[in-house]
């Protein structure tokens, strides 16, 4: 059965794109988030160069805009254990 997605348009060699991770099958290097440059485009498959590097990508993996960048949300503390009445914290000590 066919795959009924067109590749993305106007993909050409030598063009720069980012590696994110979409797909389930994702390689490794999609999930550094690397600037790549285009190889060869096949159907739904393009091949990137990463640091001198092939892989074999899917289109949905490739992004022609640089992602942008979010900051990591903030941990947060953790909560102060509620007890029950009448009951207290043992020490340790």
């Amino acid at each position: 059965m066919a795959d009924e997605r067109s590749p993305i348009p106007n993909l050409r060699e030598d063009q720069h794109v980012w590696l994110v991770p979409k797909t389930i099958g994702a390689p490794a290097i999609c999930w550094k988030g690397a600037k790549a440059t285009v190889r060869r485009v096949h159907g739904l498959w393009v091949t990137v160069a990463v640091d001198g590097q092939e892989y074999r990508v899917h289109v949905d993996n490739i992004r022609r805009t640089e992602p942008e960048y979010r900051p990591p949300a903030p941990r947060r503390g953790p909560k102060p254990m509620v007890m029950p009445e009448g009951y207290e914290e043992v020490p340790l000590i």
